[in-house]
């Protein structure tokens, strides 16, 4: 059974992540979101370009301390002439873990392609 979530519940979802303190402690209820519901899904987590300066290693080694899966990454889905793209909208850091631990797959939400153009 797919897991779908509502925009306000991923606005809810990524402020309860940092409010525990696991990434920054910015406001993430205000993030503009496109898409109105977002799917659950695995995704390859070397799809995605990282900055340097996206991610703090103190909380990368928090994450890869972690003896659970950290919970899913947020994106969004966007589509041009040329396909589909992705951008994180949060989850960077555990991008960060995945890439580092070797996996080939993670949790995500994504916005779902119906919503966005």
């Amino acid at each position: 059974m797919e897991k779908i979530l509502t925009a306000n519940q991923i606005r809810e979802y990524m402020h309860k992540i940092h409010s525990k303190g696991w990434d920054d402690d910015s406001d993430l209820r205000t993030t503009p979101l496109r898409s109105t519901s977002y799917i659950l899904t695995d995704i390859n987590p070397a799809e995605f370009w990282l900055e340097e300066d996206r991610f703090w290693d103190c909380t990368v080694d928090k994450y890869m301390a972690l003896e659970t899966e950290p919970p899913p990454i947020v994106i969004e889905r966007y589509r041009d002439n040329e396909g589909d793209f992705f951008i994180v909208l949060d989850g960077y850091h555990r991008i960060e873990v995945a890439l580092r631990k070797g996996q080939t797959t993670i949790l995500a939400y994504i916005g779902s392609a119906s919503d966005t153009s």
